[in-house]
This record gives C-alpha cells, structure tokens and sequence, in this order.
C-alpha cells in the first residue's frame, strides 16, 4: 500500500528537508518502527535521492527526484525515480564485497546493503525493501 509519495527539486537542499519530512513522517504513521530503523531508512533515502540529483539528473534544477513508499509490514519499500536516462543494469552497480572499502564510487549501495536493505535496480526505478526491526548484517 502506497503511504507517501514525495517529489522534490534536484538539489541537496531538497533532498534534506526530504529527509526530515520522511522522517517525521515514519515518527508520526508508523510508531511501531525503532530508533535504529529510522537511522538506516534516512541514511538510506539520503543516499538514493542524492544519486538521483547527482548521477540521474545532473544537479538539473528543472528536473525532479522522488521516492514513493509503500508498507505492508513487517516490509518497507521504496522506490526511487529520477529524470536521468536510466540505469543500464550490470554487476558494477552493486560492488562486489571484496572490493576496497576506499574506492571513490558505489560506497553508498555497499553500505545500503549492509544495512539490511535489499535493493533492486530497474532501468527507470531503484526499489529498496526493508524489513523493520532485522539486525544488519
């Protein structure tokens, strides 16, 4: 079930009132989710809409990011959209765990995975599922 749709400016400016509005939004609707759930759900939103400004759409003021998110507990789903061109879809998007944790691209997917999230990349959306109250690995 749809519970939010949110649509802003390609700007970090946008993308962090985004954050504090989600945030708000989850403290308010959704009281069964932890403290620590909502640490990794705005890390993890702050990272998806800063590559959609970024890499999808270029700092491009015109143009717009956004996540929509959809709960059906215990899960959490978000999918995230920008104005880019897509996402060709190939194994160098998720970076393999060997990789050096020092690299300069792909840190935030990592680290979005290691927290718990399972994310799954289309050519015009990225979905995120969580499932609240999982320990990360």
């Amino acid at each position: 079930m749809i519970v939010l749709k949110k649509f802003i400016p390609s700007s970090f400016d946008a993308v962090d009132s985004a954050v504090h509005s989600i945030e708000t939004f989850l403290e308010m609707e959704c009281p069964a989710i932890g403290e620590h759930d909502v640490f990794r759900i705005k890390f993890m939103i702050r990272e998806m809409l800063n590559n959609g400004v970024e890499h999808g759409n270029h700092f491009d003021p015109e143009k717009k990011v956004g996540c929509i998110l959809h709960a059906d507990p215990p899960n959490l789903t978000f999918d995230f959209y920008d104005e880019g061109p897509g996402v060709e879809v190939d194994e160098t998007i998720i970076p393999d765990e060997k990789e050096s944790p020092l690299r300069e691209r792909h840190r935030g997917y990592q680290t979005i995975l290691e927290m718990g999230f399972n994310i799954q990349i289309n050519r015009d959306y990225i979905r995120v599922t969580y499932v609240t109250g999982k320990e990360a690995n």
